[in-house]
Order: C-alpha cells, then structure tokens, then sequence
C-alpha cells in the first residue's frame, strides 16, 4: 500500500469513527459543537507540534554547529530522533484536523460557518 493511500484509508477510518461517534447524540446542536471542538482541538494540538518542530530544528542547527568542532555527536542523534517522532505526530495530526473538518462540514447547522484553522 503507498504512502497516499494510506493516508486516505486513515483519513476515512478516522471520519467514519467520528461519524458513528457523533450519531449517538440526538441532538443537532450538541453534535455540532462537539464536532467543532474536535476542530479546535485537532489544531491546537498540530499548532503545539508544529512549534516544537520548529524549536528542534533550530536546536539541531546549534547542534550541527557544535559537532562540526567536535562535540555533540550524542545530542545531535537524540536531537534528530525527537525531530522525526514529532515530524510524525504532526503528519498524522493534520489528518486528524482535516477528519474533523470534514465531519465538522457534514455535523454543522445551517447557520454556523464552517470550522477554520487559525492562521499559523
């Protein structure tokens, strides 16, 4: 299986349970607002992961630099195994996002708009 159509199988495994999830409320309303705060959620939590993506990698250029003076071999490796995991958790953070968004579109009522990511 490639790595896009995995991404859909995840991505629609994730909208279905979110779907079967929110059909247990009766009410409109309610599963509206819950479908917006996975929304909120989901960005907040790729916003957090973003930001310490970032932190890393300006981290791992420091690191770069003090190994090139012959120091700092061990933290460069850990420095660059803690960026991957979070690469990854963000990967699969925006798919999270963009499931919530979907059932957010298909749960919301007429007159709320639909969910929007904050401006990174």
């Amino acid at each position: 299986m490639s790595k896009s159509q995995t991404k859909v199988t995840l991505n629609n495994t994730l909208v279905e349970s979110k779907i079967n999830y929110l059909s247990m409320f009766s009410d409109d309303f309610t599963r509206s607002q819950i479908a917006r705060g996975h929304c909120y959620t989901a960005d907040n939590a790729l916003t957090w992961v973003l930001k310490q993506v970032a932190d890393m990698v300006a981290e791992l250029d420091e690191a770069t630099e003090d190994m090139r003076t012959g120091t700092e071999s061990i933290k460069l490796m850990r420095l660059e195994q803690r960026l991957d995991r979070a690469q990854q958790q963000a990967t699969e953070l925006r798919a999270e996002l963009e499931a919530s968004i979907e059932v957010h579109t298909a749960f919301k009522l007429p007159s709320q708009e639909a969910y929007q990511p904050k401006a990174k």
